[in-house]
């Protein structure tokens, strides 16, 4: 039988969810996530300017990744704005795209960073990516 452990901080007890439960627990998750990721860090465009302005350099590439949340929120929808709505794109292309707009050399960092924040999806063998439209 498939199960999902998960530990539980305030009681110090590993919890095991069952099947079916494992699969309605793991979509929220997936909605948690995405609630996160579009709503808690939302950022006005002066506002994610000026995070900016300490990240990328006069050409526009981003010299490092970022510790904070903001920061690392506009880094990625500074670089999102680099893909065409509507393309669908290789692997082989986003990892050419963010190539050219970083220069700390972890293009797969970035790539599962977009996909993690919900501003690009994917193909479930990770074939094809294309920005997100809600």
């Amino acid at each position: 039988m498939s199960c999902l452990q998960i530990k539980n901080p305030k009681a110090s007890k590993l919890i095991i969810f069952r099947a079916p439960y494992k699969k309605i627990l793991l979509q929220f998750i997936y909605v948690a996530n995405y609630i996160q990721a579009h709503y808690n860090l939302l950022m006005t465009i002066t506002e994610s300017e000026e995070i900016l302005k300490s990240i990328k350099n006069a050409d526009g590439i981003i010299i490092r990744w970022p510790k904070k949340k903001e920061e690392k929120r506009a880094v990625l929808e500074y670089l999102i704005t680099k893909f065409e709505k509507g393309k669908r794109y290789s692997e082989l292309e986003v990892n050419m795209i963010l190539k050219r707009w970083h220069s700390f050399g972890d293009h797969s960092l970035l790539r599962r960073e977009l996909y993690d924040n919900f501003l690009i999806d994917r193909t479930l063998d990770c074939h094809e990516y294309w920005v997100h439209e809600e």
